[in-house]
This record gives C-alpha cells, structure tokens and sequence, in this order.
C-alpha cells in the first residue's frame, strides 16, 4: 500500500515531505474580513460630524442586525475636533459602546456603505444617528477620547437581532461648538 500524496489532475505532482515530516505547501493567506471585501459582504457605518450638544453620556449611533448570519465588528473608529472648545482634565471625554441596549427609540437613519465599492449588496441592518437612549448597564469598550482621531481592532460578534450603541461623554467643556464622529468597520460572517 502506498502512501503517498499525489496529484489529483493527473500530473503525477507529488507532494514535497521535508526530514521533519512537514509537507511543504505554498500558500498566499489573508484575513476573513479582506475576504469579505472582496466578496461585497463589508461595511462601514460613519456618522460623520456632528456637534457634541451635551454634557452628559449620550447616544451617538445605534446598530441592529437583522442580517440572517451574525456580523463581525472588527474596527472602530473615533475623531474628535475641539472646534473652539476648551474641555477640563485630562482625559477629556470618554467614549462608551454597549451591546443589546433596550429602550432605544427614534435616531435619523445612516447609510451602511459596502467596502467593495462595485459591489450592489445593500446589508440589512437598522442604523441610526443620535437616538434616543438613557444608559444603562456595563460598556464593553470603553475609551478615553480626547481631541483627534482613534482606531481600534474590537472583533465584536453582534448576532441576527443583536445590537450595539456608542455613546460620548464631554462633559464640562466651554465655548465652543466640538465636533464628533465615530462609527464601526465590519462584515457579514459566512454560512
């Protein structure tokens, strides 16, 4: 009996075994959500500017899945532009994000743009900027924002009818009109 690898196209390639009993391969690798690009199942959801209007923690971006597969948050993004504004202490604001808040209600509708940008899937999810929520519970992120921008690898699973919101914590700061944006870089997980 044989044991060899070998070729199924019928080349009679056979496989390299090196003196550690490796087979040798040749492989170009790159992550799930590149793949997903490329396929037309990534994201982003930005709320671009807007004007930081109270001191106290409040809602900034409202995400619910309603994809049939379960999406994969794996970056957020912060900016923050002072616009005037002079905010005590240091840090100076702190940005929040919870999973499956209740009791959100209203919020204007953001688009959900595909990272391939020829691509014609329109995700299925509920977007929405600046709505009303009263908070609640245990963040899981939790950032320490000052002026400028930030991003970071998250990797959050956020399953069919899941959802997540961000909020922003300025509080104190004079004059001025400070601006915000922040949002989440993802994609559709596979069958």
């Amino acid at each position: 009996m044989s044991n060899t690898i070998q070729d199924g196209t019928g080349r009679a390639y056979l496989a390299k075994v090196d003196e550690f009993n490796r087979v040798r391969t040749f492989a170009v690798t790159e992550s799930l959500f590149d793949t997903q690009a490329v396929a037309g199942e990534a994201f982003n959801i930005n709320t671009e500017n807007q004007t930081i209007s109270s001191a106290s923690e409040t809602a900034l971006l409202y995400l619910e899945n309603d994809e049939p597969n379960p999406i994969a948050l794996v970056g957020w993004f912060i900016g923050v532009d002072a616009n005037g504004a002079t905010f005590p202490g240091n840090p100076t604001g702190i940005m929040r994000v919870y999973g499956n808040p209740t009791g959100v209600t209203g919020g204007t509708a953001l688009p959900v743009v595909n990272r391939n940008i020829s691509s014609t899937r329109v995700f299925d999810f509920t977007a929405n900027l600046n709505p009303t929520w009263t908070p609640a519970g245990t963040p899981v992120l939790y950032q320490h924002q000052g002026t400028g921008r930030v991003f970071g690898n998250v990797y959050l699973i956020v399953p069919r009818g899941g959802s997540v919101i961000i909020t922003y914590e300025f509080g104190g700061y004079t004059a001025g009109s400070p601006l915000i944006y922040s949002g989440f870089t993802g994609y559709v997980e596979e069958d």
